[in-house]
């Protein structure tokens, strides 16, 4: 694929995708993240990841936001 500044006379459009939802998801948010950092583990059972490192929680089908107090 070309890259934009390639791209002159073409017209073309720039989309980002988003959730449904509105929230940003970060694994500090979800309740099945313990630790910090590159030490965050994913204590949900039913996760392929369980009791391994949690990268990130965008595509994650268990996420859920912990409460705000």
């Amino acid at each position: 694929m070309p890259k934009v500044r390639e791209m002159e006379g073409v017209s073309a459009q720039i989309v980002t995708l988003k959730t449904n939802d509105g929230v940003r998801r970060h694994p500090s948010h979800c309740i099945y993240a313990e630790g910090k950092g590159k030490q965050r583990l994913c204590t949900c059972p039913l996760s392929l990841i369980y009791n391994n490192n949690c990268k990130s929680s965008s595509k994650c089908d268990y996420y859920e936001e912990k409460e705000k107090s």
